[in-house]
């Protein structure tokens, strides 16, 4: 082979060789269009899926372990913010939240300290509860009871039966008194004539005629008595003494007493009968036990009714 026959079968050669490596770069560009082609569907498809979740998440909360909201996120604090820049999450939640300024802003929902209930529009277990209301936090109605001991009691019937008793007759007999005689004795006096007297009979006369003279004796009286009732029918007599007294004197017992003494009735008894009671029951009332459950063990008192928590920041998608 000449030089130049040479020459010329290199240059095919190296031609040869760069249509290859063109037909394989060739190759892998096409390779390279399709899949950036495909990426690009790709990438599209995860603009809509993106765009869609986006979407989708527009007033959705969530808890974030960060002080600060992220991107695309508000604090729900209660602020006030623009209907106009955040028009997606205006459009999902409107004035639930408060009405803000009533025409250019509205307020986000405010969830500091508070926990999140689900809304049962049932009311099942939520009555008369309106969605994204507010609820102070209570204490339901309950009561403490003790079913660790009983209290019983009961009382058995007596039956029939009897309350007998007996006080023993006395029998007859009589309390006996007898006073004591103070002893013979007399109590003795006398008579005092008033001196020299007369008595004076009258005989229907005229004037005063003395008969007889002065006598203390009564046995004139009865003769002169019988005297005029023999002489005379219309006689009329007068026995008088004058003006005296006769005076009588007794002596004193002494001093004595008189003593009394009454015998006692000896030992004995009286009769007493009780009826039956018949049969009966007695009652018994005993009332409920209480019980003081004092304070739960290693319980925490406070101002609040809780439970174990963790203060994170909620967020709501816009």
């Amino acid at each position: 082979m000449t030089l130049g026959e040479n020459t010329d079968q290199i240059l095919n050669d190296d031609i040869e060789g760069l249509k290859t490596k063109l037909l394989a770069t060739d190759t892998r560009l096409q390779l390279t269009a399709t899949e950036l082609k495909a990426t690009q569907q790709e990438l599209e498809t995860a603009k809509k899926n993106y765009a869609y979740l986006d979407a989708s998440l527009v007033a959705s909360v969530t808890s974030f372990a960060r002080p600060t909201p992220p991107d695309g996120w508000l604090l729900c604090d209660g602020e006030e913010v623009s209907r106009t820049n955040y028009a997606r999450l205006f459009e999902a939640i409107g004035t639930i939240y408060g009405e803000g300024d009533g025409s250019t802003t509205f307020n986000l929902p405010d969830m500091r300290g508070l926990f999140v209930r689900g809304h049962d529009s049932s009311g099942k277990h939520d009555l008369k509860r309106e969605f994204g209301s507010y609820q102070d936090d209570q204490i339901q109605s309950h009561s403490h009871s003790d079913s660790g001991h009983s209290h019983s009691g009961s009382t058995a019937s007596s039956g029939s039966h009897a309350h007998s008793g007996l006080i023993g007759d006395s029998g007859s007999h009589d309390h006996n008194g007898s006073i004591s005689n103070s002893g013979s004795h007399d109590h003795n006096g006398f008579t005092k004539s008033d001196g020299s007297h007369q008595h004076k009979l009258y005989f229907g006369m005229e004037e005063e005629k003395k008969i007889f003279g002065s006598s203390s004796s009564s046995s004139v009286f009865a003769l002169l008595y019988g005297l005029a009732e023999s002489i005379h029918d219309n006689a009329k007599y007068v026995y008088e003494n004058g003006l005296h007294s006769h005076y009588f004197l007794t002596n004193g017992a002494g001093s004595h007493s008189h003593t009394l003494s009454i015998s006692s009735a000896d030992n004995h008894t009286h009769k007493l009968d009780i009826d039956s009671a018949g049969s009966h029951s007695h009652s018994v009332s005993i009332n409920n036990g209480q019980a003081n459950l004092s304070n739960p063990t290693n319980a925490r008192h406070g101002s609040e009714t809780r439970v174990k928590n963790i203060a994170l920041i909620y967020c709501i998608k816009y």
